[in-house]
């Protein structure tokens, strides 16, 4: 994938529109690469720090189960993630499926282009597939096509499947994190306010 990505930028090396729709769709998964590779190596320990948020926190404390208010922090706070996970596996999806339908969109809309040459045609053909790419053979053929087309539409159904479950870990691991100290801060205020009181009834 990266060869043909290599080779579409040095033969669109050109076209300043060309080589940022290359780029648009090859650093993302560059930069996916060292983030897939840490996840991979470290996942028991990630997996270990997932369950702990729900099994070894304030979450299964006690008192704050004891407590209406900080038990509503912590349903809205699983409420809103199951939300923010849902909206962005559906925006994602919808992304990914206009790249998909992209081929067949420009090659239905640019049928009335009968003017190209045949070299013109060509390249025109490659920078219509879902990732701007190049190779020494006409795309234009039934086998080419659809070899090239299925193996890109395996390589974003990969890379959907890694962005979206490390961007939604990340968003809910955020979030967890900054209500962990909500309730440290709420769980101690009404603390205090149980030792003032206690304080208050000890003196009378």
């Amino acid at each position: 994938a990266l060869l043909c990505t290599a080779l579409g930028l040095y033969e669109f090396r050109h076209d300043i529109r060309d080589i940022t729709d290359i780029l648009v769709t090859t650093v993302p998964f560059l930069t996916s690469f060292p983030t897939g590779f840490y996840f991979i190596r470290n996942w028991n320990q990630i997996k270990k720090f997932m369950v702990s948020m729900e099994t070894d926190s304030y979450f299964t404390s006690p008192f704050v189960h004891s407590k209406g208010n900080l038990l509503r922090i912590i349903e809205d706070t699983k409420k809103k993630c199951v939300f923010l996970t849902k909206f962005l596996v559906i925006t994602e999806f919808i992304g990914l499926t206009s790249f998909f339908c992209k081929p067949f969109i420009l090659s239905y809309l640019e049928e009335s282009q009968i003017n190209l040459t045949e070299e013109e045609s060509i390249r025109k053909q490659w920078k219509n597939m879902i990732y701007v790419i190049w190779l020494p053979v006409d795309p234009r053929k039934p086998l080419v096509f659809y070899s090239v087309y299925i193996y890109q539409l395996f390589t974003a159904l990969v890379f959907f499947c890694h962005s979206s479950s490390v961007i939604n870990i990340n968003f809910v691991l955020i979030r967890y994190s900054a209500v962990q100290f909500t309730l440290t801060c709420k769980a101690l205020s009404q603390t205090d306010i149980l030792t003032s009181s206690f304080t208050l009834k000890s003196k009378n």
